[in-house]
C-alpha cells in the first residue's frame, strides 16, 4: 500500500479517510470538493483491503492505471 494519498484528481485538494461505523465502510474524501471513493466491502469481511481503497483513490487515467 502506498503510504500517501494523491491529491484530488478533480481539484487538487487534500484527501482524508473517514469510516462509517454503522456499516464498517471506509471512504477517502477530498476535504475541498467532497469527491470520494468507498471501500468495496465492510472492514469486518475478509475481502476488505485498505490497499484496494488507496489504489482506487490514487488511480489516474493519465498514468495508464485507470480501469
Amino acid at each position: 500500500m502506498e503510504n500517501e494519498l494523491k491529491p484530488c484528481p478533480f481539484c487538487g485538494g487534500v484527501a482524508g479517510i473517514q469510516r462509517i461505523d454503522d456499516y464498517g465502510l471506509f471512504y477517502i474524501v477530498c476535504e475541498n470538493c467532497g469527491a470520494q471513493v468507498c471501500s468495496d466491502t465492510p472492514d469486518y469481511f475478509e475481502e476488505f483491503s485498505m490497499k484496494d481503497l488507496y489504489d482506487k483513490w490514487n488511480r489516474r487515467f493519465s498514468d495508464g492505471t485507470a480501469k
